[in-house]
């Protein structure tokens, strides 16, 4: 956390409160690492790419 808040140059306080924010929001539990891993995933796959097309 306090990488991530220093690159994003906030306290680490806020970037857990946003972090709990964006879990609320969308509705995603970012606990288990199964779910972080497939959240991640999402994050880096271009919008573009399409499935079965």
């Amino acid at each position: 956390m306090a990488g991530a808040a220093r690159l994003l140059a906030v306290h680490p306080n806020t970037c857990r409160y946003r972090l709990k924010q964006a879990q609320h929001h969308l509705s995603i539990d970012l606990t288990g690492r199964d779910e972080t891993l497939a959240f991640r995933l999402h994050l880096r796959t271009p919008t573009r790419l399409r499935v079965g097309g």
